[in-house]
């Protein structure tokens, strides 16, 4: 194994982040784990008892870029930022116009958030020579599902940020990797967490984003495709170590985990289908 790498991963007291945090301090790293506000769970109990650290780090603070530059000071250099901090939104774009504000703060913590922190330990990362960026995107940040068109709007433009920053960076070594997790029991859109559900009106009862909705709430997306997110930390950091499964073997830019990467596949069939038919209206505007 490469040697202890300080990891700094944001949105890590539950779910898939608490997960990562576990399979990076199994794996020998240093781990500075970010949590809005300092409530302890049990989650959070463990890890600190297998040696994390916690920080406040909340991803709609306007401190952010300064407690990233006080954990490089404390830990001398961030090798791995996970950027993992998010949360869902469940409901029509139409209702959702009840509050446009919830949209305003999914984005901010979803895209502005991740977009701060990348920015933050870019400078440090380039002068030392180079690090690694891991941004948690979701399959609905290639597919977009009725009924999240708020969540799924923040991983396409997380997906499209990470794609164009991991260009810049590249000639510095520093490596960028997009994961894009399906359906997972993380709490996607579990209210009693930070999950955000608009309830539908009467014009959507029985349409399919109230069956969608319906079956994200109770459960039913996960028992049918569900990861599992300890093994896709194991996967995240392996990816990250070059070890495990990937010892021998270079992801490039995106990391699927889950069912629903047959989706996806079939997506790009589609769309590669669709482009090839109407190639000849698209060159046809040419001048």
């Amino acid at each position: 194994m490469s040697a202890p790498s300080v990891w700094l991963i944001t949105g890590a007291s539950r779910g898939l982040g608490s997960e990562i945090a576990k399979a990076a301090l199994k794996a020998g790293h240093v781990v500075v784990a970010g949590r809005r506000g300092s409530k302890s769970t049990s989650q959070t109990t463990e890890l600190e008892s297998l040696g994390a650290k916690w920080i406040n780090l909340d991803m709609k603070a306007g401190d952010i870029e300064t407690i990233i530059g006080t954990v490089e000071k404390d830990y001398g250099h961030i090798d791995v930022l996970v950027n993992n901090a998010g949360y869902g939104v469940g409901g029509t774009a139409e209702d959702l116009r009840i509050s446009i504000q919830t949209i305003r703060d999914v984005m901010e913590v979803n895209v502005m958030g991740p977009i701060r922190a990348c920015r933050a330990v870019i400078p440090a990362m380039r002068q030392q020579g180079g690090g690694t960026i891991v941004n948690i995107s979701s399959v609905s940040g290639i597919l977009s599902f009725p009924g999240v068109s708020a969540y799924s709007c923040t991983k396409h433009a997380l997906e499209g940020f990470t794609e164009s920053l991991s260009k810049e960076i590249e000639p510095f070594k520093i490596r960028t990797i997009l994961v894009e997790p399906g359906s997972m029991p993380t709490g996607f859109l579990d209210t009693t967490l930070s999950a955000v559900t608009v309830p539908r009106s009467e014009p959507y009862r029985g349409t399919i984003a109230d069956v969608v909705l319906s079956a994200a709430a109770g459960g039913e997306l996960v028992k049918a495709h569900g990861g599992s997110p300890v093994l896709a930390a194991a996967r995240i950091v392996e990816a990250v170590d070059r070890t495990g499964v990937f010892a021998d073997r270079d992801i490039g830019l995106r990391l699927p985990l889950g069912k629903e990467t047959q989706e996806i596949i079939d997506w790009g069939k589609d769309l590669a289908k669709r482009a090839e038919e109407l190639q000849d209206i698209a060159v046809s505007i040419a001048v």
